[in-house]
């Protein structure tokens, strides 16, 4: 026999004899259904010995890639897949946005013990430009080697998943998580892969050609344990997220923890007493934090500002404001004691790991504020004696061993003694916050006698100043940061307040940005350039 058809009637199998062509109307009249021909038409049918010939193959495509997670190679874990389907209404408005399953056939796929995974899909089961999330997950009996209580996913392309080669890691997860409101309010693919990019920047330092900004596909070949991986940026919080995944219940608080890891806040450091006067050192190998907490100046390396780590420290009692100005920082004390002592603190801080009073410069009386400009500092002094004058002491510091007071300026042009609260120079001159008159004072520098040119209204409480161009900035309090123009330099105009409904006392400049510390309402930015 050199060809055979192979039909099916509803009475079972039947044979169809040679002479096909003929016969196959026949077939077809008497309600054969012909489903494989062979041979037909003379030449290249089966050969001797061929019999029946197989069914037609199935057009598949194979998917691979790994798990990654700190601690545990999730062998035996369960692999599902599903896809993004935006539901719309009858006129065709976005309705909403979910991940449903997708029928992958009769098996499971698993991952590998060495964490690697491999399975086929049909080729017309995946669309390119779809979003397709794959999961993986160890219940309901996680083991050693697979401890996840809760899965583990990973949103790609149809397109990217053809590729293969990609890693379904804890960063896949928190950005999954992160995405969930934009699916259900029903963003489409498009504009969920922008917010994919839009995210890694948040996760990851630079990408894995090292001066490329990232994007997801860094994601996706992102590898806690791998050195060549980038460094993401929040590693210590990143890293208990992945370790809570093993806690039973956690998937409830697991929304809550990756919210908090794209809170404002960086990081948070801890100090035994409460935390004052922060200064910022920018050094050659790094930066460093100087943090004045109860008597304690505390040094952190905040080179990795993500991981600050301690660097030293020294015990400074009775400190009352402090200032860094290169490698050392200047403290006012007043000691507590009766009879006590009052004066300036020179401290060398070129090593941090070795923190040391370089000086003791005593004073007559405590000095608040302080300013230094190249090899002077700034102090208001503020006798005990109320009768006596408040002075602004100008003290040479360019041998720190050897300070010295270059000049005492009396200001005595006042009712009572000034109420010092910070002090700035700027263009020869010195502006003084007086907190309980409530008024800004200008001081010449070049007089001998030089008492205060002018004294200027301002608002409740002035503290903090600084001055950049020709504007001052004075943080008052609750009525917010007060700006005066200096444009004629004796006599400063109140030109704007900035409103910041909450208590300001600190602030700090930088270009044409103010910063504002609160505790009620946080940090506020507040650009000045205008």
């Amino acid at each position: 026999m050199k060809s055979v058809a192979v039909g099916l009637l509803a009475g079972g199998l039947s044979l169809c004899s040679p002479g096909i062509k003929k016969f196959l109307s026949s077939c077809v009249a008497l309600g054969w259904v012909v489903l494989l021909l062979a041979g037909c038409g003379g030449g290249g049918g089966g050969g001797a010995g061929s019999g029946t010939a197989p069914p037609r193959p199935v057009n598949t495509i194979n998917i691979s890639g790994s798990a990654a997670i700190e601690n545990a190679t999730l062998a035996g874990a369960l692999i599902t897949v599903g896809k993004l389907d935006i539901t719309q209404t009858s006129d065709g408005t976005t309705h909403r946005g979910k991940i449903v399953s997708v029928d992958i056939g009769n098996f499971q796929p698993v991952i590998a013990a060495d964490g690697s995974f491999s399975f086929q899909l049909g080729n017309d089961v995946l669309q390119n430009e779809m979003l397709y999330s794959l999961s993986i997950d160890c219940t309901p009996k996680p083991t050693g080697s697979c401890p996840l209580q809760v899965p583990l996913h990973a949103l790609i392309s149809g397109e990217r998943l053809k590729q293969g080669k990609f890693t379904i890691n804890i960063l896949t997860e928190v950005i999954h998580q992160r995405l969930g409101y934009y699916i259900a309010v029903g963003f489409n693919a498009v504009d969920l892969k922008q917010e994919m990019d839009a995210i890694a920047t948040m996760l990851l330092d630079k990408g894995q050609n090292q001066n490329d900004e990232a994007d997801y596909e860094d994601i996706l070949n992102w590898a806690p344990l791998n050195p060549n991986s980038a460094t993401a940026k929040r590693s210590s919080a990143i890293s208990e997220i992945s370790e809570r995944l093993s806690e039973h219940g956690y998937a409830e608080k697991l929304q809550l923890d990756i919210q908090k890891l794209f809170s404002p806040i960086a990081e948070t450091i801890s100090t035994p007493n409460p935390a004052i006067q922060p200064a910022i050192q920018t050094v050659t190998d790094g930066s460093l934090l100087y943090v004045l907490n109860g008597s304690t100046l505390t040094a952190f390396d905040i080179s990795k500002p993500l991981l600050p780590t301690f660097a030293g420290g020294i015990d400074v009692p009775g400190t009352l404001d402090m200032k860094l100005s290169g490698s050392y920082i200047y403290a006012s004390y007043r000691t507590q004691e009766v009879g006590g002592e009052f004066g300036l603190k020179i401290i060398d801080v070129s090593d941090p790991a070795n923190i040391y009073l370089r000086k003791n410069f005593p004073l007559e009386s405590p000095a608040y504020g302080i300013y230094v400009s190249g090899s002077l500092a700034y102090v208001v002094n503020k006798p005990l004696d109320a009768q006596k004058p408040s002075q602004l002491l100008s003290i040479d510091i360019s041998n720190p061993d050897h300070p010295s007071v270059e000049k005492s300026i009396k200001l005595g042009n006042f009712d009572g003694q000034i109420d010092a609260c910070d002090v700035t120079i700027h263009n020869g001159l010195a502006y003084l916050t007086n907190r309980s008159a409530q008024l800004l004072h200008v001081v010449d520098l070049s007089s001998e006698t030089a008492q205060p040119q002018n004294a200027v209204a301002t608002s409740p409480r002035p503290c903090d100043i600084a001055a950049q161009g020709k504007y001052a900035y004075i943080a008052t309090e609750y009525t917010g940061v007060e700006i005066f123009d200096l444009s004629n330099a004796g006599k400063p105009n109140s030109v704007k307040n900035i409103l910041t409904q909450s208590l300001s006392s600190r602030i700090a400049l930088s270009d044409s940005d103010i910063y504002i510390a609160s505790a009620e309402s946080g940090l506020q930015v507040f650009d000045i350039s205008n």
